[in-house]
C-alpha cells in the first residue's frame, strides 16, 4: 500500500521531499534487508529520508553503522547525519590521489545490524574486490545485514537510453534493474520540479556557482517532469508492489548482433518485456568469420543485469537461424533493431519480417541518440 510521510525539517511542514513507502514480504532466512530510497535527481532528499529512517531505527534499538555518506556539504544532512556512528573510510592510492571509500572488510567484522551505504551507482577504485558499490551492498545482505541505500533513477540500466533521449547526457554509472526490482522496501523521494528548483536557487542543492548552469541543462522543468516519471514507474514495478503486472508467461525475443548500438536495443527490450509481463530473452547469432568476442560479452552481462535469458549461436548467416528458433520458442513478441533505412535495399530486419507472419514483430531505430528531439 502506498502511503505518503513528510520528514520533520523544523519549519517547513513537508520537509525537502515527500517520500512514498512501499513495503513486501520479509527476505529469505539468513538474507538482510535491503531498503532503497530511490529519487529523480541530485537534492530531492533521499540521505536525508534514509537518515531520518536511521535514526529512529537507533531509537529503538537497532545497532546502525554508516557505511558510507556523502552530504555534499549540506547542513540539513550533516545535521541529521549528527549522533550517528560511523566506520572511517579506507583510503586508497589511486593515480596520485588518496581516494576515501566504504571499508567492506570492517562493517563485516563489526557486524552491524544496520548499515547506511549512500550512492548505490559509485564505481570503486581499480584494485577493489567489488567494481561496484551494489556489489558490496549484496555482500553485506549475504551476510545476514540489513542495508539502507539510496539511488538517483537515471542510474537504472534500463532507463540508460531514455534518460540520454530525454536529457541529452550519457550516464556511465548504472545500476543492474534487478537492485530496484530486489528491493525488500521502496522508499520514493519525491519533489516538484518547481520544489526542487527552490531548492536550488536557495542553494541548498550546489554551490552558487553551479545554480545557473544546473537550472540552464540538467535541471529544467522537462527533464524534472520526466525524470519524476521514471521514478515513479520504477517504483511501481518494484518487488511485490500489489499494482505490478503478473507474469504471462510468454517470451519477449530480441535478436541482436555485433552492432554496439544493440545494448540499447536489449534495454528497450526490457522495458517493454516488464510492462507486458513476458519472460525476456535474447538470441545472439553470429555469423562465421565475424568479430564480435567483445560485444558478445557486454550483451550477455547487461541481459544478466536485467534480468533475462541471453543465448549464442554461431551459424552461416543470420536471418535462417533466427526465423528457426522463432518458430521453437514461439514468442509473444519478438523485437529487432534497424540501423537506418535505405531505399531499395532490403534490410535484415525487413528479411525477417516477411517470413515471421505468425508472429507479432516490432522493429525500431537502434541508435535511440539519432533521433533525440528538443
Amino acid at each position: 500500500t502506498l502511503h505518503p510521510v513528510f520528514p520533520d525539517l523544523g519549519g517547513s511542514p513537508a520537509g525537502p521531499s515527500q517520500a512514498t513507502e512501499r513495503a513486501v514480504p520479509a527476505p529469505a532466512p539468513g538474507r538482510g534487508r535491503f531498503t532503497l530510497f530511490l529519487g529523480a535527481a541530485a537534492g530531492i532528499g533521499k540521505t536525508y529520508r534514509m537518515l531520518q529512517v536511521a535514526r529512529e531505527r537507533q531509537a529503538a534499538g537497532i545497532r546502525v553503522v554508516v557505511g558510507f555518506l556523502e552530504t555534499h556539504g549540506r547542513r540539513e544532512t550533516e545535521e541529521m547525519a549528527r549522533g550517528l556512528p560511523s566506520l572511517p573510510r579506507k583510503r586508497v592510492p589511486y593515480r596520485g590521489l588518496l581516494l576515501e571509500e566504504m571499508d567492506l572488510e570492517g562493517l563485516l567484522s563489526v557486524r552491524p545490524e544496520l548499515v547506511l551505504v549512500d550512492e548505490l551507482a559509485h564505481t570503486n577504485p581499480p584494485g577493489f574486490p567489488s567494481k561496484k558499490r551494489y556489489e558490496d551492498v549484496l555482500r553485506l545482505l549475504e551476510a545476514g545485514i540489513d542495508v539502507f541505500s539510496t539511488l538517483n533513477v537515471q542510474h537504472v540500466e534500463s532507463l540508460n537510453d531514455l534518460v540520454e533521449l530525454q536529457t541529452g547526457i550519457r550516464v556511465r554509472e548504472t545500476v543492474p534493474d534487478t537492485m530496484v526490482a530486489g528491493a525488500d522496501d521502496l522508499v520514493l523521494v519525491d519533489l516538484t520540479p518547481e520544489e526542487l528548483q527552490t531548492r536550488l536557487l536557495e542553494g541548498k542543492v550546489y554551490p552558487p556557482e553551479k545554480v545557473e548552469s544546473s537550472l540552464a541543462n540538467f535541471f529544467t522543468t522537462k527533464n524534472l517532469t520526466a525524470l519524476r516519471e521514471f521514478a515513479l514507474t520504477s517504483a511501481l514495478r518494484s518487488g511485490g508492489y500489489p499494482g505490478r503486472i503478473a507474469p504471462r508467461g510468454g517470451t519477449l525475443l530480441v535478436g541482436v548482433s555485433a552492432r554496439a548500438e544493440d545494448q540499447a536495443l536489449v534495454r528497450r527490450g526490457a522495458r517493454i518485456a516488464e510492462r507486458l509481463g513476458l519472460r525476456l530473452l535474447v538470441l545472439f547469432v553470429r555469423t562465421e568469420g565475424a568479430d564480435g568476442e567483445e560485444e558478445t560479452g557486454a550483451l550477455g552481462r547487461l541481459v544478466s543485469s536485467l534480468g533475462g535469458e541471453f543465448r549464442v549461436e554461431s551459424r552461416p548467416s543470420w536471418e535462417g537461424p533466427f526465423v528457426e528458433r522463432c518458430q521453437e520458442i514461439r514468442p509473444a513478441l519478438v523485437l529487432l533493431g534497424q540501423s537506418a533505412w535505405r531505399p531499395g535495399n532490403e534490410s535484415t530486419a525487413e528479411k525477417i519480417a516477411r517470413k515471421l507472419t505468425s508472429f507479432p514483430l516490432l522493429i525500431v531505430p537502434v541508435d535511440i541518440r539519432k533521433h533525440r528531439t528538443g
